[in-house]
């Protein structure tokens, strides 16, 4: 979908509104993980938070065509 081979999780066949098809990209970040673990251990939500604004960050271009639903959460909230 994107020039530099990067794309969503899916798309809708058809336009879902303003006459452009809408996309999803869904990421859960392990909350443990050593590269968070610094931060979610004094902010609630801060691995969630970062991957959202990575997801934004790689998506700007694409939300000039598609509709963008960028979901992001913690791991271990996610039984």
């Amino acid at each position: 979908m994107l020039n530099d081979n990067k794309r969503p999780d899916g798309t809708t066949l058809l336009p879902w509104a303003r006459g452009k098809p809408m996309a999803w990209d869904v990421t859960v970040p392990d909350t443990y993980a050593e590269s968070h673990i610094g931060n979610t251990a004094t902010t609630s939500g801060a691995a969630a938070n970062r991957a959202a604004q990575k997801k934004t960050d790689k998506y700007a271009n694409l939300s000039s065509t598609c509709l963008l639903s960028l979901c992001s959460g913690d791991s271990w909230c996610m039984a």
